[in-house]
């Protein structure tokens, strides 16, 4: 049975779509209509829409880490008002639960559709830290859990304090903390790890391994090894990528790359992890940063859960995710929303709706699908008023 027809609201269209113009990556000025629903799922996995309000401001949450110094922020929620996404975001943000203490748990996701398919693992593991033997470190036995949060401070990353204490100039530290807002000088540091500053188990120095925490969400073919944990600086790009669904924040690479320039590699080359997902085009670190394209910095999902354009028809599992510890399921509801676009001084425009976003909250057992109809307008510059102006409608 077809879910229930739903139209935005009348009184102020502006709580659950909003319009912005931007370019597209060819260069050419848009219009985009962003709009979005929420839905409730049911055990059967199906939903059941309850509306939505745009969200125009960044939500984060501290990591829970037991550095001193540095303190980085988690995203928690990306921004919908992006004019352009090249490739569909697939968040999920949840806890991994099992009924009786386990020391090893599989997560896996899979996101099924006609034209999509993505499967991502997780091992969660206990807690685990190195330890000194009469034979050199050894990593403890790890401590039974029933549950795990799926947030990048359990997954690979974090800061190496102990090696920026011993190396850098004191002086040249406490410059950075009188200068800088406090807020901004505890994000990352020199000796944080690029693509994950929050997270636990990255060391630049032997003498930061012993009492080292181990990390508890690994992929399954980029675990870390006790005898490669310790690697220079220069050698981040070698490092396991940080495992996890959720937001990827900003000023991590490679996201940031697009935006800001990314630390020193040993070649001076994009991390090879990177390139062979295709985020980067030959040549890119050769770019000034100005020439870079922008485009990509949008996306905001895990680097390998932006990978694909879906089109709505898919079904979602992830495994352990319940409240109850078993799998969690979401049928897409299939919608084609279309968009009626009028500028002003233009004719009227009927613009199909791209899925941009696909968030899945396993605690909320909620869905939301945020959509982007755009305009490729051929006019280098809208009136002043062009807002008020435009007439625009969402059709669902």
């Amino acid at each position: 049975m077809p879910a229930p027809p739903f139209r935005l609201p009348k009184d102020d269209p502006n709580t659950s779509s909003r319009i912005l113009e931007g370019t597209a990556p060819n260069d050419e000025n848009i219009v985009s209509v962003i709009f979005g629903m929420s839905f409730d799922v049911a055990p059967d996995g199906k939903c059941t829409p309850k509306g939505y309000e745009i969200v125009d401001l960044w939500a984060h949450d501290k990591a829970r880490v037991t550095t001193r110094f540095t303190k980085p922020s988690l995203l928690v929620r990306d921004i919908d008002l992006y004019a352009w996404k090249n490739l569909t975001d697939v968040v999920v943000q949840g806890v991994a639960r099992s009924e009786k203490p386990v020391s090893h748990l599989d997560i896996k996701l899979d996101v099924t559709g006609s034209k999509t398919k993505i499967e991502r693992s997780i091992v969660a593991t206990g807690d685990r830290w190195v330890d000194r033997s009469p034979t050199g470190p050894v990593l403890s036995d790890p401590v039974p859990f029933t549950e795990m949060p799926l947030r990048y401070d359990r997954a690979y990353g974090g800061t190496d304090e102990k090696a920026e204490i011993k190396f850098e100039d004191p002086d040249q530290l406490n410059f950075y903390a009188t200068h800088l807002e406090q807020e901004e000088n505890e994000e990352l540091s020199k000796y944080s790890y690029p693509r994950n500053p929050a997270g636990k188990g990255y060391v630049v120095d032997e003498g930061s391994l012993r009492g080292l925490a181990w990390p508890n969400l690994e992929f399954p073919d980029e675990r870390l090894r006790l005898e490669d944990a310790v690697k220079p600086l220069s050698r981040w790009g070698e490092r396991p990528s940080p495992a996890g669904f959720d937001w990827y924040p900003h000023v991590w690479f490679p996201r940031s790359a697009f935006l800001i320039d990314f630390p020193n590699t040993h070649d001076g080359k994009i991390p090879e992890a990177e390139r062979k997902l295709g985020l980067f085009e030959p040549g890119f670190e050769d770019k000034a940063v100005v020439e870079r394209p922008k485009h990509p910095f949008a996306n905001g999902a895990h680097p390998y859960l932006s990978r694909h354009r879906l089109v709505g028809d898919e079904a979602i599992r992830v495994t352990h995710t319940s409240r109850d510890g078993r799998d969690f399921g979401v049928i897409l509801p299939n919608l084609s929303p279309s968009v009626s676009l009028k500028l002003p001084g233009s004719q009227k425009v009927k613009i199909p709706g791209a899925l941009d976003t696909v968030l899945v909250i396993t605690e909320a057992t909620e869905l939301t699908l945020v959509y982007r109809a755009s305009h490729f307008t051929k006019r280098a510059h809208l009136p002043v008023y062009w807002v008020e102006e435009t007439e625009y409608e969402v059709a669902w």
